[in-house]
């Protein structure tokens, strides 16, 4: 059974994961698996004379009947809801659950209930990202809740870039969602060089982009081209027209056209207002190219 897994460590701010992975899972069809993992170090209760025991029974009991009361949330009316509770380290329990079959997305937010090592991010959220090979929703905290009617897609003329593209399409189609292509292009040209010249590269590569994007849109998706810092010029883009979810691949390229999508997705989850969804390049982990939305 196809579902979207949501990580839940008892916190408010992790619990603003679920309003969106219930919207999405609704509209889908799936089933909406929440998920806690408790640390489990035996060597550590030893060493304070307590039996390694007593914690995970505490926790087994406390920790169930918090997923529980959950998975019982009134605005989940009509959703399939699952709860499973692990013991372990906790980005790798995650991992796990989500490499096992059925898993379509992980939506997380930013951060949980511990502070991370780094501005705008969680501790867990750093390592689960960079290691999950499903498609991963970042939530913002205090992201307000929307209807998603558009999903901005950047792309950088690379094949990897376009993963993005390939789950981001089929989950627009099942929301009800228009797909806004957008390449940014920040050129260099270098010092000294004539005005004229530089005015000329620019235009060419515009037109290459024009080309490009055309070639990769369909029906009545929205395309632009944006000049600027890439990061903020696709949050730019976002806020403008309105689109409620940014769906980008984890890796892409530099180049002509370019947008360095290892360093930018990192960049626009820092700096985002709404959601982000990484997508894992084909051939990392088990990212799934097209998701059994709809």
């Amino acid at each position: 059974m196809a579902r979207i897994v949501v990580p839940l460590d008892e916190s408010p701010l992790a619990e603003q994961a679920l309003p969106w992975a219930a919207g999405f899972a609704r509209a889908a069809g799936h089933v909406l698996h929440l998920v806690s993992v408790c640390p489990s170090d035996s060597e550590f209760w030893e060493s304070v004379d307590v039996d390694p025991e007593s914690p995970i029974n505490w926790a087994t009991e406390t920790v169930s009947a918090y997923l529980s009361g959950v998975a019982t949330n009134p605005d989940f009316h009509g959703l399939r809801v699952s709860t499973e509770l692990r013991f372990g380290d906790v980005a790798g329990e995650i991992t796990r659950v989500a490499a096992e079959p059925g898993t379509e997305m992980v939506v997380i937010t930013s951060r949980g209930r511990g502070a991370g090592p780094a501005p705008g991010y969680g501790s867990v959220t750093v390592r689960l990202i960079r290691r999950l090979g499903v498609p991963v929703v970042v939530i913002p905290p205090e992201s307000p809740v929307a209807k998603v009617n558009a999903i901005l897609v950047p792309l950088d003329g690379s094949p990897e870039a376009e993963n993005a593209l390939a789950f981001a399409r089929p989950l627009a189609r099942t929301l009800g969602a228009k797909v806004h292509l957008l390449t940014v292009l920040n050129p260099d040209v270098g010092p000294g060089i004539p005005e004229a010249t530089g005015a000329r590269a620019t235009a060419v590569l515009a037109d290459r982009a024009a080309e490009y994007l055309a070639d990769r849109a369909v029906g009545e998706d929205e395309r632009a081209i944006a000049w600027g810092r890439f990061s903020g010029t696709i949050l730019n883009y976002a806020r403008e027209h309105d689109c409620q979810l940014i769906a980008v691949s984890t890796h892409g390229r530099g180049g002509a056209i370019q947008l360095e999508l290892g360093t930018t997705a990192d960049a626009v989850i820092r700096e985002a207002d709404r959601p982000v969804l990484l997508v894992p390049v084909r051939g990392q982990g088990s990212a799934h190219a097209e998701p059994t939305t709809g």
